[in-house]
C-alpha cells in the first residue's frame, strides 16, 4: 500500500519550482535585453530610414511637379501667342484675296515709327516711292482702315491716321447707306459730319468707306456708331464712332493705291 505525501511535502516541491523559474530568468535577463535592444534599434532604423525616404520621395515630387506646372505654363502662353500671330496671319492674307483689294494692294509694310511729340497721330512705315507708294494712298490692316499717306520718301512714307484731327475721310453708314465726312477726334475716336438730324443713324451701326473719296473702295470697315445724337438745336446730328482698329498698336499694314 502506498504511502500519501503530505501537504508540507507539496508546498516545499512548489516552493523549490518557483525558486528555480526565478533564477534561470534572472539569468537569462541580460540575453533577453540584448535581444530587445538590438530589435528596438533595428526597428528605429528602419523607421528613420522609411521617414528619411519618404521625405526625400515627396520633396523631389514637389520639384518636379513645379516644374512640369511651370513648364506647361510657358507652353500655354507660347501657344497662345502663335495662336493671336496666326490668326492676324490669316486675317492679313484673307485681306489681301479679296476680290475688290487684290488689284489695288501696292505692298506690304512694317510700322517703323511714329511721331514723338504725344498722342500718336502719324506712323512712318518701312516703304516708300521706290515700292510704289504715292502721296494719298489708302493704309488698311486685317481690322480695318488705318489712315492713308501723306508724306513719302523713296524707302519710307508717313501715314496720317483716321483719328487726327486734320484727318477727313468719305464715310457711310453700312445699314441705312447715309454719307457723311468722318473727322478725327484723338484718343482713338472719331465723328461723322454733315449728317442731317432727320436721317437714320443709330448706335452699333457699322460705318465703311463710301468709296467717295480718292483713297479708299468702297466697303472698308471703318468703326462703329458709339453716339448718335439728334440734337433739337442744330441741323445736323452728333455721331461719334469708334475705330475698328486700335490705332495705337498697329504693326504691319498694306498700302493700298489711290483712285
Amino acid at each position: 500500500m502506498k504511502r500519501k505525501k503530505s501537504p508540507d511535502r507539496i508546498i516545499y516541491a512548489a516552493v523549490v519550482i518557483l525558486l528555480l523559474i526565478g533564477l534561470f530568468f534572472i539569468w537569462k535577463k541580460p540575453r533577453f535585453n540584448f535581444i530587445s535592444s538590438f530589435t528596438g534599434g533595428f526597428q528605429k532604423k528602419m523607421s528613420d530610414f522609411i521617414s528619411y525616404t519618404g521625405d526625400a520621395f515627396s520633396s523631389s515630387a514637389k520639384k518636379s511637379l513645379k516644374v512640369i506646372s511651370e513648364k506647361n505654363m510657358q507652353l500655354e502662353a507660347e501657344s497662345q501667342v502663335l495662336t493671336a500671330e496666326s490668326d492676324r496671319l490669316r486675317k492679313m492674307v484673307v485681306l489681301r484675296s479679296v476680290r475688290d483689294f487684290k488689284s489695288s494692294v501696292i505692298c506690304y509694310a512694317f510700322v517703323i515709327g511714329s511721331n514723338d511729340d504725344g498722342l500718336i497721330y502719324f506712323y512712318t512705315i518701312d516703304r516708300g516711292s521706290d515700292d510704289g507708294i504715292s502721296e494719298g494712298d489708302g493704309v488698311i490692316n486685317s481690322e480695318g482702315a488705318v489712315g492713308r499717306v501723306f508724306k513719302v520718301t523713296g524707302t519710307t512714307a508717313q501715314v496720317q491716321l483716321l483719328t487726327d484731327v486734320k484727318s477727313a475721310v468719305s464715310a457711310r453708314d453700312a445699314r441705312s447707306r447715309v454719307t457723311g465726312i468722318l473727322s478725327g477726334e484723338s484718343y482713338n475716336k472719331c465723328s461723322i459730319n454733315y449728317i442731317p438730324r432727320e436721317e437714320d443713324v443709330k448706335e452699333g451701326d457699322n460705318i465703311v468707306t463710301s468709296g467717295l473719296g480718292k483713297s479708299f473702295p468702297e466697303g472698308v470697315r471703318i468703326g462703329t456708331v458709339i453716339k448718335a445724337d439728334k440734337k433739337v438745336d442744330s441741323l445736323s446730328m452728333v455721331v461719334k464712332v469708334k475705330p475698328a482698329v486700335n490705332m495705337m498698336t498697329v504693326e504691319e499694314v498694306l498700302i493700298i493705291r489711290k483712285k
